[in-house]
């Protein structure tokens, strides 16, 4: 035997610059990743918001014209304790023009 040996790993500080190396590149880029965990949670609320705006729909759509004319101007979802899902309804600014029909000559 000779007792020279071979190289055939590396050193605990060949493997701590590694690291440190490795940590110093992937650091910065690390926040990145948190938007795609945020990507579900915006569909799940577009999707939700979707249907109550389809409830509140189906509910005018079911109201006489008086009864229309005394809802208020904004909504809420019972359901939702933290306020996510509340809006304001805009008021019309185009006016239709009201004619009378005229009896065929």
């Amino acid at each position: 035997m000779t007792g020279r040996h071979s190289p055939t790993g590396f050193t605990l500080v060949e493997a701590m610059v590694a690291s440190m190396i490795l940590l110093l590149v992937m650091g910065p880029s690390w926040p990145l990743g948190r938007p795609r965990d945020e990507i579900p949670q915006r569909h799940r609320r577009t999707a939700r918001s979707s249907q109550v705006l389809q409830q509140k729909m189906e509910d005018v759509r079911l109201c006489s014209w008086s009864q229309m004319q005394t809802l208020p101007a904004t909504f809420t979802d019972p359901r939702d304790t933290a306020g996510i899902y509340a809006g304001k309804i805009r008021p019309a600014r185009t006016t239709l023009p009201i004619t009378t029909a005229r009896p065929p000559s």
